[in-house]
C-alpha cells in the first residue's frame, strides 16, 4: 500500500506531538527539577506492523517522528520491528518489561493484538496511529490513547 508524503509527515508530526504531550506529562509528576536535565528518562517504544520500518510509509515515517522526537525532547526511544505477525505480542511485551512511558502500535494491523495487551497491562500507556483504540471498556478514545 502506498502512502502519499503528507499522510507520512502527518504520521510522523503526529508522533512528534504524542509524545512531546506525553513527556511533559511526565515531567510535570516531579516536585523539583532534576539537577540532571540532560539525562533522559522517558521511553517511548513503537511497535511496527509486518511491513517493518523500511516500507518507505507508514512504519517508516513514524520511526522517523520517533527519532525526531529522541533529538528534539531528548527521549529515549526504543523501536521494535515485526517481521511477521507472530512478532507483535513479543514486541508489546517487551515494551512493557522495558517499562516504557507510551507503547505506540504502528497502524491498525496492530490493533487486535494491542487491545489484548492493553486490557492485560491496564497502568501502560498504550496508542495507536490509523485506527481508533478500545479499551477496557471498548469505547474508542478520542486522541488513539489507551491509558
Amino acid at each position: 500500500m502506498k502512502v502519499s508524503r503528507r499522510t507520512s509527515l502527518a504520521a510522523a508530526a503526529l508522533v512528534v506531538v504524542l509524545l512531546a504531550g506525553l513527556a511533559a506529562l511526565a515531567g510535570s509528576g516531579t516536585s523539583q527539577a532534576s539537577p540532571k536535565a540532560g539525562n533522559a528518562t522517558f521511553l517511548a517504544a513503537l511497535v511496527s506492523d509486518v511491513g517493518k520500518f523500511n516500507d518507505r510509509s507508514f512504519n517508516q515515517s513514524q520511526l522517523e517522528g520517533l527519532k525526531r522526537a529522541k533529538k528534539q525532547l531528548k527521549i529515549n526511544i526504543l523501536p521494535l520491528q515485526s517481521n511477521s505477525t507472530s512478532d507483535y505480542t513479543p514486541n508489546f511485551n517487551t515494551a512493557v518489561r522495558s517499562h516504557a512511558n507510551i507503547t505506540i502500535a504502528a497502524g491498525f494491523l496492530l490493533a487486535d493484538t494491542l487491545e489484548t495487551i492493553a486490557d492485560q497491562f491496564p497502568d501502560t500507556k498504550f496508542a495507536i496511529t490509523d485506527y481508533c483504540a478500545k479499551g477496557a471498556a471498548k469505547k474508542c478514545i478520542t486522541g488513539s490513547v489507551l491509558t
